[in-house]
């Protein structure tokens, strides 16, 4: 980035987060805002994971769903929820809201695979027919990054 620009660079696809410093022994006034662009893209990308799958799942029967994009190996959990209120975990903001169905909690965890991938498949109970459950993937790892991914809308007939 030339000196004398105040916009920020967008951090490169990939970006893992950690110091960098774009400018010679004496940043120009401008730097604080790019550090500060930078720290926020150290606790990983929002939204950073693709996640697929059905929208109008039928209690009793499995319903898969896929995503890509997470850390390499990295641990993955499920997060589902009845709102959409969004809350905040470690400085890492989600989409879904509080509380955590069932009981508090991921609703299912596992590892994601050598490219970044993973998937889950879950039966809805009877209990959640006619209801709207919110969905989303928080994954970390060895990095310490939290990265999540979009959130899918799913109504269960």
């Amino acid at each position: 980035m030339p000196l004398g620009k105040t916009a920020p660079p967008r951090p490169p696809r990939g970006f893992e987060g950690g110091e960098y410093w774009l400018f010679p022994s004496t940043p120009p006034p401008q730097a604080k805002t790019i550090v500060a662009e930078l720290e926020a893209w150290s606790v990983g990308g929002v939204d950073a994971i693709a996640l697929t799958g059905p929208l109008t799942i039928f209690h009793g029967v499995p319903a898969t769903y896929s995503w890509t994009g997470a850390e390499p190996n990295s641990s993955w959990f499920v997060l589902a929820s009845f709102n959409a209120n969004g809350f905040t975990f470690n400085g890492h903001s989600f989409d879904v809201g509080l509380p955590l169905i069932p009981n508090g909690a991921p609703l299912q965890q596992g590892q994601n695979s050598i490219s970044g991938s993973g998937n889950f498949t879950r039966t809805a109970p009877a209990s959640l027919a006619g209801r709207t459950v919110f969905l989303e993937i928080a994954s970390s790892g060895s990095t310490g990054l939290i990265r999540d991914s979009n959130m899918l809308t799913i109504s269960v007939l």
